[in-house]
């Protein structure tokens, strides 16, 4: 209201004709109706908040057409930019480009011309989201519209079943060893629950292990004893024959 009493802009004029600190104030109507889109209320107000976000909106899209000749690109219209993939796709692009633009002015706002060049890109670029906005507002006045075909108590009643529907989570606790599980990376005890002799003679029970090896009992030791003593026998016998030719010292040729 008091920038429409101040009289900054006026449908006779051409976008030039407004002082570069003054551009700012064509986004009034973009701002407030997103701030109003904002706002918590249920869903019997939101119609009529809806209504007036877009107001707003609508207000800041002629108040751009009417000095549309003379901004960067024409605003968009509605119909177009919503009516396929190919034209949501575009209009992507173009908004990117423009963020990129905004952000590569942004540090020399201190130079007029950039300064002008900033403000009038961040005004296009409002443009497109108000387009969306728009868009998106109709439908869903379109769909609280039916709603509200419905009475109140009935939409009470609808929800009450759908919270008594719902199965109550069950509660869990997190235990000292649950704890130590997912720090440690493994589910086992914290202590131990039995000894490494016991773990081990479980094993050889079940065959998994080889049982330890016994000390050699006194049979044992006699039989080694005789088999190195014949095993010694046999070499000096081996020896003795390298030694001496077959037959020799036989002289009376026995055997």
């Amino acid at each position: 209201k008091n920038v429409e009493q101040l009289g900054l802009f006026s449908h006779n004029e051409d976008v030039d004709e407004i002082a570069t600190q003054d551009l700012r104030y064509l986004l009034l109507g973009a701002i407030s109706g997103h701030l109003t889109m904002k706002k918590k209320i249920d869903l019997y107000g939101r119609v009529e908040l809806l209504r007036d976000a877009r107001e707003f909106y609508v207000e800041f899209l002629k108040l751009c057409r009417d000095y549309g000749g003379d901004f960067p690109s024409n605003p968009p219209d509605m119909k177009s930019l919503t009516r396929n993939r190919d034209a949501k796709i575009a209009k992507y692009k173009q908004s990117k480009a423009l963020d990129e633009q905004i952000s590569g002015l942004a540090a020399s706002l201190d130079i007029d011309e950039n300064c002008r060049r900033y403000w009038l890109l961040v005004v296009e670029r409002w443009l497109y989201d108000v387009v969306d906005e728009v868009s998106g507002i109709d439908m869903e006045i379109t769909m609280l519209s039916k709603m509200h075909d419905f009475p109140r108590s009935h939409i009470e009643e609808e929800r009450k079943k759908c919270r008594e529907n719902i199965k109550p989570v069950k509660p869990f606790v997190l235990t000292k060893d649950k704890l130590q599980a997912a720090v440690f990376g493994a589910g086992y005890p914290s202590l131990p629950t039995v000894t490494l002799d016991e773990y081990y003679e479980r094993e050889v029970a079940a065959g998994r292990l080889p049982a330890a090896h016994e000390d050699p009992t006194e049979d044992q030791h006699s039989d080694d004893d005789f088999s190195d003593k014949k095993l010694l026998k046999q070499r000096e016998m081996d020896d003795w024959k390298d030694d001496h030719r077959r037959g020799a010292g036989n002289r009376k040729n026995m055997g």
